[in-house]
């Protein structure tokens, strides 16, 4: 995880990007850099957590070998070796890499082709590219919007960066806060995109290209290519092994790193199945974390203690259990815990996800596989078991529970 702050605004416009960067610095501890364009009408800042090529040469912003590109980037790209290959016979002549990072192989790529070699990206990322030739910076969030950027339009200007915090650390910027956004939280237990809790602030478009000269559009382009059509299977079994299939490669794809990787392991399928699957597929797995929580914590989401079925599934992986204990009354920690949350949360589950990753980053560890995502593709939530059940019921029944 990284931070970016990315300003085009009219040429000569001073910018100090100081505190917007120290706003965002938990998202990258390892590294600082801020770049300003020689007109002043592009101003870039990134904090770096550094978790492949951890040298001098992964530091952004980064500019390719010719200089005209300058990049600020947060995220992962799981095809970085197949684009490396792709650039050097692209571009018609040796490059002489400078390291080993995905974010040199999106800049040169870029140099190459374009906005249309941003296609080509399958990852989670946001990214802004200042072309120094034509003055125009583009911006890009991955087409499923994983990694977060808000933006803002104001005083001649367009703001950028991955948290709220960012831009409310500008100066000037005017926040108002948008009542509907306690509404949409209460009910849907998060503030749909792309809207945020202040009214002149939204998130990025997920896939979308923007291009701006001078604080002003100047162009967008949808980019879908890595969206894969929607497959159709005969047969359950199909459909099951192609699953299969995904995920193997999926989790394999996260183990890149030149830091040690660890994982999230309650015991349940979707961490046990994401353990074993690194674990066969050859990781050094450092070791796995979980919570303990005391028995009046838990009453709040109503789950089962993780603890024995964690401790089962390490034994039987062979791998060591790092076991991270809560402290009394979860619900203390909220203030601690909102700072992180740009748009506040409705899930417990948020409290142990940060008291884990806290306790594992204490120990040194920078990545933490877990196997969020699954609820939402397989039907895991109670909700869905209660959707699944109302549906079997006869139709005459359904505006009797509905009142």
């Amino acid at each position: 995880m990284c931070g970016l702050v990315a300003v085009t605004c009219p040429a000569g416009t001073g910018i100090d990007l100081r505190g917007p960067l120290a706003a965002i610095r938990h998202r990258g501890p390892d590294d600082e850099g801020i770049y300003a364009s020689p007109e002043r009408d592009c101003h870039l800042g990134h904090v770096r957590l550094s978790i492949v090529e951890l040298s001098a040469a992964g530091h952004q912003p980064m500019a390719d070998a010719s200089g005209r590109f300058v990049m600020v980037y947060n995220g992962e790209i799981y095809n970085t070796e197949e684009l490396r290959a792709y650039v050097e016979t692209r571009s018609g002549r040796r490059i002489e890499w400078r390291g080993t990072s995905d974010t040199e192989v999106i800049v040169e790529g870029f140099a190459c082709e374009g906005i249309d070699f941003l296609d080509r990206l399958n990852g989670m990322y946001a990214l802004a590219i200042y072309d120094l030739a034509e003055r125009v910076l583009h911006v890009l969030r991955d087409p499923l919007g994983i990694k977060p950027l808000v933006m803002t339009c104001q005083s001649g200007g367009v703001y950028f960066a991955s948290e709220l915090k960012g831009l409310l650390a500008i100066p000037g910027l005017a926040r108002t806060l948008r009542l509907g956004a306690l509404a949409e939280q209460i009910e849907f237990m998060y503030v749909p995109e792309p809207a945020t809790p202040f009214q002149e602030f939204e998130k990025v478009a997920p896939g979308v290209c923007m291009s701006f000269r001078a604080g002003r559009l100047v162009a967008s382009r949808r980019l879908c290519r890595q969206l894969l059509p929607v497959d159709t299977y005969r047969q359950e079994g199909e459909a099951v092994a192609a699953l299969r299939e995904a995920l193997i490669g999926a989790v394999r794809r996260q183990l890149v790193a030149d830091v040690p990787v660890s994982l999230f392991l309650s015991g349940g399928l979707d961490s046990s199945a994401v353990a074993q699957i690194a674990l066969q597929g050859g990781a050094t797995l450092r070791d796995a974390y979980t919570v303990a929580v005391t028995s009046g914590d838990r009453r709040y989401d109503e789950q089962s203690d993780d603890l024995r079925y964690a401790r089962l599934m390490a034994e039987r992986l062979g791998i060591e259990l790092k076991v991270v204990q809560a402290q009394p009354n979860l619900l203390g920690m909220l203030p601690e815990l909102v700072q992180f949350m740009d748009d506040g949360f409705s899930d417990p589950a948020a409290i142990t996800t940060y008291l884990i990753s806290a306790g594992a980053r204490r120990e040194g560890v920078k990545v933490l596989l877990s196997g969020q995502g699954a609820d939402e593709f397989l039907g895991g939530y109670r909700r869905y078991v209660a959707e699944r059940i109302l549906s079997a019921l006869p139709a005459s029944l359904h505006g009797g529970l509905a009142g």
